[in-house]
């Protein structure tokens, strides 16, 4: 095949060499991938804090479904009106492509302060395994992200790199990803300003330490992480090399730079001095999280990396008081209540956000981004229900998955994983349900790993911590969960194809 004049076979490389940090993943030259036939998968976890109001996040209806006898599923695009009232009108165009589960716990007491670690470990956040609480010692454990990271089963191809992105807003508050070193389980960097983070993705220096610490300025290499880049992916959409469906790839690519540009690479203010960098410096704090989400798009239509980790602490546009937010969570008064269910929902939207960007871009196999990516939105808290001042409990942990449908887990459903008849815990707290390790552990296997990847990192070779307990003081059981102490890192029944 003959090459364009204008853009040769040596242009064509020199162009993609320099592009190859920060261009798509193309079928046309990835030749593993392509004869492969598949995209590789991705993963977004996103937690926020206080947990949640159990009648306003789950759906008001019962599932109708019985699939076996603790196990209730309907089918999201039966519910009439609203999922709920924090999964509002905003989310009823993606209903095949989320699922909400409920009534998945952690076992084991409670009493931790925000239990920041536990939405990715299924443990107890104990910073000191030598410390008992209530009579047990418990068990630490890295994240998933890590434990991702240094999969080859899950990097069965190459990525530009493993490691994953991490970004939360406020140093010492989300610190829910941690990895296994020589020195023990210690806390994972993570970056806290989209300046930071962009940086780190696509400037290929570090940016910062990441905990706190202001990022470098690089406006010095303006050039070439966006103007460049730009010229060079589309000059790149024109050769013939490449396939109609990479264009549109490419296309999208471009596109979102160019977003990112309009963003974060102004115009030259004034007398022709380099410009500063606009990044996030006041107004709507859902542009912040807009803007992370976009670099984790670009991240993964790069193939940079194929994992991210975000904490969103913010909970409207403008409000910053966090001691606020938390009161909400523990006051039964009617108008705390609803000011903590509208903040449920503007955190909701900022994880719509990222699911409707990735499912508008073009994956390798001709699906979208969404359908090879799980986006998992979860908390540190478990439900409370009205009327209740108390919120931190560890019971029907919050919980909505994007995305997927490349992998073995089931999309467009509500399962609820409650015991029936219902069994009202202490204090009036929800009914027990199953381990909320079982989950965790369907996302790894659904994502490629083997069980044993992860449960040497549980408590007695079985991922997650499990301790039950009866004293009305420290959690609930009456013998309920026993019978999920060996079982607690197999696959959900329904929710994992065949399992």
């Amino acid at each position: 095949m003959k090459t364009s004049r204008t853009f040769g076979r040596r242009n064509f490389l020199v162009g993609l060499g320099a592009a190859s940090q920060i261009v798509p993943l193309l079928p046309s030259l990835a030749r593993a991938v392509q004869a492969a036939g598949k995209a590789p998968l991705r993963v977004v976890f996103i937690k926020s804090p206080n947990g949640a109001i159990e009648e306003t996040f789950f759906p008001s209806q019962k599932a109708q479904t019985q699939v076996e006898p603790n196990l209730w599923t309907s089918r999201l695009s039966d519910i009439s009106g609203n999922i709920s009232q924090v999964l509002g009108p905003a989310f009823n165009g993606v209903r095949n492509k989320m699922t909400v589960l409920r009534g998945l716990d952690f076992v084991y007491p409670a009493g931790f302060p925000h239990n920041r670690r536990s939405f990715l470990t299924a443990c107890a956040d104990n910073p000191d395994p030598s410390v008992t609480a209530n009579g047990f010692n418990l068990f630490r454990s890295p994240s998933v992200d890590w434990i991702l990271e240094n999969s080859n089963n899950f990097y069965s191809t190459p990525a530009q790199r493993r490691e994953g992105i991490r970004f939360e807003l406020r140093t010492g508050y989300g610190e829910f990803t941690y990895g296994k070193t020589a020195s023990g389980i210690e806390m994972q960097p993570y970056f806290t300003s989209d300046q930071g983070l962009f940086s780190n993705v696509f400037g290929n220096f570090t940016g910062g330490t990441g905990t706190g610490t202001a990022p470098r300025d690089f406006s010095g290499r303006r050039k070439m992480i966006a103007d460049k880049m730009i010229e060079r992916v589309s000059a790149l959409k024109n050769h013939p090399r490449i396939g109609t469906v990479d264009k549109h790839r490419l296309q999208d690519h471009v596109d979102l730079m160019q977003g990112l540009k309009s963003r974060f690479l102004p115009p030259k203010l004034g007398t022709g001095r380099a410009p500063s960098l606009t990044f996030f410096q006041g107004g709507k704090r859902s542009q912040l999280y807009h803007n992370v989400n976009d670099i984790i798009v670009s991240a993964f239509n790069a193939d940079i990396t194929r994992i991210a980790s975000v904490y969103i602490e913010d909970y409207d546009d403008y409000a910053q008081d966090y001691a606020q937010f938390h009161g909400w969570s523990h006051n039964a008064d009617p108008a705390s209540q609803a000011s903590f269910t509208k903040a449920g929902g503007w955190i909701a939207e900022r994880v719509l956000d990222l699911a409707l960007k990735l499912d508008s871009i073009t994956d390798v196999d001709g699906s979208t981004m969404l359908d090879n990516t799980l986006v998992v939105w979860g908390n540190e808290l478990g439900s409370k229900v009205t009327g209740q001042g108390e919120s931190h409990n560890n019971s029907s942990m919050p919980l909505v998955v994007f995305g997927g449908a490349n992998t073995n887990l089931k999309s467009g459903y509500y399962i609820d994983y409650r015991q029936w008849p219902l069994q009202p815990q202490v204090d009036g707290l929800p009914a027990i349900g199953r381990p909320y390790a079982q989950f965790l552990a369907s996302v790894m296997l659904a994502l490629g790993l083997r069980r044993e990847e992860f449960d040497p990192y549980g408590e007695g070779g079985i991922f997650g911590d499990f301790h039950p307990v009866t004293d009305t003081g420290t959690g609930y059981n009456h013998g309920l969960y026993d019978k999920f102490r060996t079982t607690r890192s197999q696959p959900l029944p329904f929710y994992v194809s065949g399992a």
